[in-house]
C-alpha cells in the first residue's frame, strides 16, 4: 500500500489535490484524513449517534463559521479543542496516525491520499507501519496561506526517515497547477510497483 501525505496550511489546496489524485491516478485508491476519526467523535458528541455516521467532511464548507449548537464556536475550533485537550493528552500524539493505519488497512486500496497531514508524530506512525519507501510527503504552498497561532499543525519534513518529499507551489485558482502535479504521484506509484 502506498501512502501520500499532503501537508499545507488551510486553503492551500490539500483537499482539492487529494480529490484530483483520486480522479486521475490510475490505481485502486481512497482518501482518508488523519482527522476523520476526530471529526466523527466531535460530531457524535454534538449530534448523537447520527453524527458518527456522517461524512467526516460534511461541515467542511462552514467549519470556520460560529455555530449556535457549539456555543458560538466553529467546528474547526471544536476539532482543535478535542484534539489538543482531550485526545492527545489521554491517548498520545500518535493516536490519529494509529486510527488512520487501521482505516487504511481495512480499505485494501493500493494507495491512500491523506489531505490533512500536519503532525510529525502522526506521520512517523504511518512510516513505521508502511515503511518509508511506501510513503510520499507532498507539501503544498500557496501565497496568503500560512499556519496561524491557533493551529497545532505545521509543515513537516520526513527525509531523515527516508521518505521521499516534494514541494508544490499552488499559484492559481483554477486547479491547473494541482492537476498537472498529479503526474508526480502517478509516476511515484508507478516506480514503486515496478
Amino acid at each position: 500500500m502506498k501512502i501520500v501525505l499532503i501537508n499545507g496550511p488551510k486553503r492551500s489546496g490539500k483537499s482539492t489535490f487529494a480529490k484530483l489524485l483520486y480522479l486521475h491516478v490510475r490505481c485502486e485508491d481512497d482518501i482518508i484524513g488523519f482527522s476523520y476519526h476526530l471529526k466523527r467523535f466531535v460530531h457524535g458528541i454534538y449530534l448523537g449517534q447520527k453524527g458518527f455516521k456522517l461524512d467526516p467532511d460534511v461541515f467542511d464548507a462552514t467549519k470556520e463559521d460560529p455555530q449556535e449548537l457549539l456555543g458560538g464556536r466553529s467546528w474547526r475550533q471544536m476539532y482543535i479543542h478535542y484534539s489538543e485537550n482531550v485526545i492527545k493528552p489521554l491517548h498520545g500524539k500518535e493516536w490519529f496516525g494509529e486510527q488512520f493505519i487501521r482505516s487504511a488497512v481495512e480499505t485494501g486500496a493500493d494507495a491512500i491520499y491523506v489531505p490533512d497531514s500536519g503532525s510529525r508524530e502522526e506521520a512517523e506512525a504511518v512510516v513505521r507501519h508502511f515503511g518509508a519507501k511506501n510513503v510520499l510527503l507532498i507539501r503544498i504552498h500557496r501565497d496568503g496561506c500560512v499556519y496561524d497561532s491557533t493551529d497545532s499543525r505545521g509543515y513537516i519534513h520526513l527525509a531523515d526517515l527516508g521518505v521521499a518529499e516534494c514541494d508544490i507551489q499552488n499559484s492559481d485558482s483554477d486547479m491547473t497547477v494541482l492537476r498537472e502535479k498529479t503526474s508526480i504521484v502517478q509516476n511515484w506509484i508507478g516506480d514503486q510497483t515496478q
